[in-house]
């Protein structure tokens, strides 16, 4: 309880002091407001707010672990139910988080431990525990530099491959969030956009992320051995493809290549088919030729599984649950993040690239310090602002910063110690 009320004061604290300085999200009285207590992880959701210092007042009183709006907009956004809210229309957004990634980092520092036994691990927890055949375990998702580079650069994906080539959105139009933990938010707030359906945003969903493709509108067919529409001249997916192709097979060093193409699971002798006569697929793309084959050893199914991995590599990967729903809630852009103590917090798209997300939303003192017990079994490092803490084992005693401290007690594995 000690270590929760710290942070809770920590929270006070900083939106006491943004009291006057708060965002106010667009059409803010048309929004629901949910909140997640410190004391369980039952939200209370069904609110509203007419205005920007009544909600900052409900933060400075309650102090909640997480705050959400709604990206939906409603007559009556304090309606205890949907069917009485009166939807009007939502902001198209799109989520990405590494938990969704498949990131090779995760297997050295994500840890589980089993409910009944307390055996424990890294990566991802099993089916069930081998000591006691147990299938409930408590998961701890943790983030580092190579976890948030890739989220990063799936926003990249997202609006410079999607939302500016294809749909013809401009990057100013583009609001993006860090989360104040493990990814970004993408919003698009504009009127007609507001209007789509949830099966329409799950059509945009999967265009951008390649699911539900038909490799039959470019006349890949696993019967037949001609390519009519997968051409770089021609627009959206058949053109990506392609690029991505022609970069892959353009890479001077064969090792390199060999790789890639180990990647996607062939077999020797497709790979070396491939190589062999790559110069021969590069010049047909150039010339703008219909077919990409025949290819000695590289039939039209090898073809067909080449496409499908280049489509897997392409797609953005955003969480479509999230961009479907039209009664979605939302972090809060200044809130901070209850699992993490740092700040959701607006990027411009320009300052993307530079973005730190270790020191960026970073809010507490890195001078005033306290002391503190780590009771996970093993916890991994983490850097904040430019330094690098842990990793820790079960009993540790450390002194560390108040923005380390709040990091640390935030995921429940370390708790303050007193003398």
């Amino acid at each position: 309880m000690e270590s929760l009320n710290f942070v809770k004061r920590l929270f006070q604290a900083y939106y006491k002091e943004q009291r006057d300085l708060f965002p106010s999200v667009s059409n803010l009285e048309r929004r629901e407001f949910a909140f997640i207590p410190w004391e369980n992880s039952i939200m209370i959701r069904h609110l509203g707010f007419s205005s920007i210092n009544l909600l900052t007042n409900y933060l400075v009183q309650n102090v909640p672990k997480h705050m959400y709006s709604s990206a939906s907009l409603y007559e009556l956004p304090d309606a205890s139910t949907m069917e009485y809210k009166n939807y009007i229309g939502c902001d198209l957004v799109f989520d990405i988080d590494a938990d969704h990634l498949e990131i090779s980092c995760k297997k050295t520092h994500d840890f589980w431990q089993c409910q009944t036994c307390n055996n424990h691990g890294v990566g991802e927890a099993p089916l069930e525990c081998k000591n006691c055949n147990s299938k409930k375990f408590n998961k701890l998702n943790w983030i580092c530099e190579e976890c948030l580079k890739q989220a990063k650069r799936e926003v990249f994906k997202l609006i410079d491959d999607f939302l500016v080539d294809d749909f013809g959105i401009e990057k100013k139009n583009c609001s993006i969030l860090f989360s104040g933990h493990r990814g970004y938010h993408v919003h698009l707030e504009d009127e007609n956009l507001r209007n789509l359906t949830s099966q329409e945003r799950r059509e945009i969903a999967d265009y951008i992320t390649g699911k539900n493709i038909s490799l039959r509108i470019f006349g890949l067919d696993a019967s037949k051995e001609s390519i009519h529409n997968l051409n770089q001249y021609r627009v959206g997916w058949p053109r990506k493809i392609i690029l991505l192709l022609r970069n892959m097979l353009s890479i001077d060093n064969e090792v390199k290549l060999r790789n890639q193409l180990n990647r996607y699971h062939f077999k020797k002798p497709q790979i070396d088919a491939l190589i062999s006569q790559k110069g021969y697929i590069i010049e047909n793309i150039n010339d703008q030729r219909q077919t990409i084959w025949p290819v000695s050893n590289f039939g039209p199914a090898s073809w067909v599984k080449l496409v499908n991995e280049l489509i897997n590599e392409i797609g953005a990967g955003i969480d479509i649950p999230v961009t479907i729903d039209i009664h979605r809630l939302i972090r809060y852009p200044n809130s901070l993040h209850g699992g993490s103590g740092f700040k959701v917090i607006e990027i411009n798209y320009n300052d993307l690239e530079k973005f730190d997300p270790f020191s960026d939303p970073v809010v507490f003192s890195h001078k005033n310090l306290i002391k503190l017990e780590i009771i996970a079994p093993q916890v991994a490092s983490i850097r904040v602002r430019e330094e690098t803490f842990g990793p820790f084992k079960k009993g540790e005693i450390q002194e560390l910063p108040h923005d380390v401290a709040v990091f640390l007690i935030s995921k429940n594995v370390a708790k303050i110690k007193r003398n």
